[in-house]
């Protein structure tokens, strides 16, 4: 896809309040994105009430600039029926677009608010082109790239799906991919996917290191590649920042891109790093991951602190912004003749026209008025939006022109053309309100070759890591049970073909599914490639009696999609947290695995007799805190491209250590709760469900461990639950 050379590349500000939306406005922003009192991945920030939204939408309107809300966290199904009274006005005020994470959403507002382009956020972790063209078939308009990801494989995406990309170019960086990050939500309760991280990241491990602690991006000097590229627009981090830093961080970047389209690089700019570095600045600057897959350069190892602006920077700022003048030029033209009512016609870029009248005009008794008297009271627009650039006047030399009479006249013109240009955005909803008020389940299409197993009693299907945890769960007489085996130890060989074929005709009461990556990138298509031929091998499928594949991503499951008669099962990485988002997922794959984040209750809101066989349950397992494109290992020491293994590399400064799985074969890290999930004091509720599955996720588990989880599940030790140390995770509270 080619860049249109007529298309302006957008500069895209953050806002957590109507002053530093303002600030980016002013400081030369296309766009600013912000969030209402609900559904913002910054609850923290100020954020905007529901009539400053309306406010915001007008004066950004006003100076012909774009609104995007952030709707961009995972809705509880208890929480659905909010969301249509809350955009209703939104949308009929014209907002530009909305930057959501629920893949629930998306149908939902394609219905209820046709018109509203959707933006798929950077916490969908979108890494590839399969993903970005499943959301793209479902409606989306816009992928906010992973920062992870490299320039080519963002110019990738977009020239596979020719979607718009949005890519951040400076601010705060995530260590985790973004909303692949558990780690706040299950230390405190303070989920991430709900806006309200309490930076974990930022926190010393391994007694006074920081390995989790990112660098600040900054990507001032690869402005001009992004924009040959044909980048449609360009974000920037920042809302919790002051409006300081946003008029800062904004005027530099509107500079750079504004210099590289016109051919000139002043001298000035060349200052550009060091005076972002004045702004705010975590342990120095980063380019991040755009040309390079991961680095000890990117993390701040040995200080997380930052600097933040001196009064001075401030101070001049300030000065900076008040002397700007952004208004909007206008012509006018005003008709005074005698005995005629007094017009003027204000005309908007030859776009809007509005004329008004006022009351007739009369002869003057005296001095009349002159024409440059009456220009230059028409031309004082004070406070408004505009600047009269051209005026023409029609006047008769004996007029009396009061200076209450012109003062009206032009209020009433202004006020005029500026509703018209606001009416033009403007929409009506034409579906009627009742009908989306809540999340109202419909039919499910069943479009597979079968629906799965009912629920059974007695052990849990088993998800392993490694080799050993294979063959000790496999040789155990659980009874008829699913076998979660990660493809990557067949693709490497860790386990021989032939050695798998007799370890399953041995063991042919378990049924074995083929679990993918928690990350897909253009480096894995290989492995993906290989993959596809195996599952498509009626063989190996019979011989090793596989029954379906695990997949973690959206970029997996559109991959499968059409590809295969084996059953597809979402894992809770793909998250669910309501019964569009389910409805979604189940038209697309067999199975769901629900969230990690949701308690009992939330879980139980979700459920339906119409589906409830198809979802499946972690009952057990560490949780995956974080999945990294950054690797520990190479932080602390070097990389060998051969780890493939759960390494205890992380101590937190309680003392507890977060296993590391490194996975070198698709370069990501997975790190893990220091204590195992359990739901087991909930088993007889869990049981009442009527799921199609229940799951337990091994890590680190020992064979002894291994061998007294199974003795647990299938009751031959008395049901003494083996782990002492454990946790009951979100099962009762759940997250904020």
């Amino acid at each position: 896809m080619a860049k249109d050379p007529h298309k302006k590349t957008e500069l895209l500000s953050p806002a957590g309040n109507m002053e530093c939306l303002k600030a980016a406005i002013n400081a030369g922003a296309d766009a600013v994105y912000l969030a209402g009192q609900r559904f913002g991945a910054r609850a923290s920030a100020d954020n905007f009430t529901n009539i400053e939204l309306i406010e915001a939408l007008d004066h950004a309107h006003t100076y012909n600039r774009k609104i995007y809300l952030t709707l961009n966290t995972l809705i509880k199904e208890r929480e659905w029926h909010e969301i249509y009274p809350f955009l209703k006005p939104l949308y009929e005020e014209g907002l530009d677009g909305i930057i959501v994470q629920d893949i629930g959403l998306i149908g939902y507002l394609k219905d209820c608010f046709p018109e509203l382009p959707i933006h798929a956020s950077t916490q969908m972790t979108v890494t590839h082109g399969q993903s970005a063209r499943l959301l793209k078939e479902l409606g989306v308009c816009r992928v906010v790239a992973a920062r992870e990801l490299s320039f080519d494989e963002i110019c990738a995406i977009r020239e596979e799906t020719g979607l718009e990309m949005e890519v951040f170019i400076h601010g705060a960086m995530c260590y985790s991919y973004s909303g692949a990050c558990l780690f706040s939500s299950f230390l405190g309760g303070r989920s991430g996917n709900r806006g309200r991280c309490a930076g974990p990241c930022r926190l010393p491990y391994n007694k006074d290191k920081y390995p989790l602690s990112m660098r600040d991006m900054c990507l001032i000097d690869q402005i001009p590649e992004l924009v040959d590229a044909g980048i449609e627009s360009f974000k920037i981090e920042g809302r919790l920042k002051s409006p300081e830093y946003v008029t800062g961080v904004t005027r530099i970047y509107r500079r750079a891109i504004d210099d590289h389209l016109d051919g000139d690089r002043s001298e000035e700019g060349y200052n550009d790093k060091d005076e972002l570095s004045t702004l705010y600045l975590r342990g120095g600057r980063s380019v991040s991951y755009l040309h390079t897959h991961n680095s000890r350069e990117m993390i701040t190892l040995d200080d997380p602190s930052y600097n933040g602006p001196s009064n001075d920077k401030i101070s001049e700022l300030k000065e900076w912004s008040n002397s700007r003048d952004i208004r909007q030029k206008i012509q006018g033209n005003a008709c005074f003749h005698v005995k005629q009512p007094m017009s003027l016609t204000l005309n908007y870029d030859n776009d809007v026209i509005v004329t008004v009248t006022g009351d007739v005009v009369e002869a003057a008794t005296g001095r009349p008025a002159t024409k440059e008297e009456t220009e230059a009271r028409l031309r004082k627009l004070g406070g408004t939006a505009y600047v009269l650039d051209i005026m023409t006047l029609d006047m008769d030399d004996d007029c009396f022109l009061p200076v209450g009479m012109l003062n009206d006249l032009r209020r009433r013109a202004v006020e005029k053309l500026n509703e018209e240009r606001l009416n033009r955005l403007k929409r009506t909803v034409a579906t009627a309100d009742h009908i989306h008020k809540d999340n109202v389940t419909t039919d499910i299409c069943v479009s597979r070759s079968s629906l799965p197993r009912r629920s059974v009693t007695g052990c849990p299907d088993i998800s392993v890591i490694d080799p050993d945890q294979f063959k000790a769960v496999m040789s155990y007489d659980t009874g008829n049970i699913r076998v979660y085996l990660p493809y990557d130890l067949i693709y490497k060989g860790s386990i021989g073909r032939d050695e798998l074929e007799k370890i399953c005709e041995i063991n042919n009461d378990k049924e074995l599914l083929l679990s993918l990556p928690r990350i897909y990138r253009r480096r894995s298509d290989e492995y993906m490639s290989a993959f596809l031929k195996d599952i498509n091998d009626p063989l190996f499928v019979k011989n090793c009696n596989i029954g379906g594949v695990l997949v973690k991503n959206l970029e997996e499951l559109k991959t499968l999609s059409g590809k295969t008669s084996l059953k597809i099962i979402t894992d809770h990485s793909i998250y669910v947290w309501n019964r569009s988002a389910l409805k979604q997922m189940l038209r697309l794959a067999d199975e769901v695995t629900l969230p990690l984040e949701l308690n009992l209750h939330e879980t139980e809101d979700e459920l339906d007799p119409e589906y409830v066989n198809r979802l499946n349950l972690v009952i057990y397992g560490r949780a995956p805190l974080m999945v990294s494109a950054n690797c520990v290992m190479k932080t602390f020491d070097k990389c060998t491209g051969s780890y493939d293994r759960i390494m205890n590399s992380l101590t937190d400064r309680y003392g507890k250590q977060e296993p590391v799985y490194v996975n070198c074969q698709h370069c990501f890290n997975e790190i893990y709760n220091a204590l195992p999930t359990s739901y087991h004091k909930r088993s007889d509720r869990i049981d009442k469900y009527g799921l199609g599955g229940l799951r337990a996720d091994l890590t680190d588990e020992s064979p002894e461990i291994i061998n007294a989880l199974l003795d647990y599940y299938t009751g031959r030790n008395g049901r003494v639950f083996p782990v002492a140390d454990h946790t009951t995770g979100h099962m009762d509270k759940g997250t904020d």
